[in-house]
């Protein structure tokens, strides 16, 4: 695939740096900085521990108690006296 794009000056220098340090070609080096970015973004995918995993369901969810985290023990209680009341 061919790509084309624009560089700023800035990159383009450091890019023309490691050229000639490395002796590889512009487009060896960008193909390797593009391996790396991807290969790093998914192990970082990878290593997320579970809350990273749903933190974008953090606070999704409307309607309920809004002290349901606060008093989590006198909610369940009350379920568990509805219960054993039913049976």
């Amino acid at each position: 695939m061919i790509l084309s794009f624009r560089l700023p000056s800035t990159t383009r220098s450091r890019l023309l740096k490691l050229v000639r340090q490395t002796g590889k070609t512009q487009s060896a080096l960008i193909r390797e900085a593009l391996d790396l970015l991807a290969r790093a973004s998914s192990q970082e995918a990878e290593s997320r521990g579970p809350y990273e995993a749903i933190a974008h369901l953090v606070g999704c969810v409307r309607g309920g108690p809004p002290d349901l985290s606060a008093k989590t023990g006198a909610h369940f209680r009350r379920i568990l006296q509805a219960r054993r009341r039913k049976s």
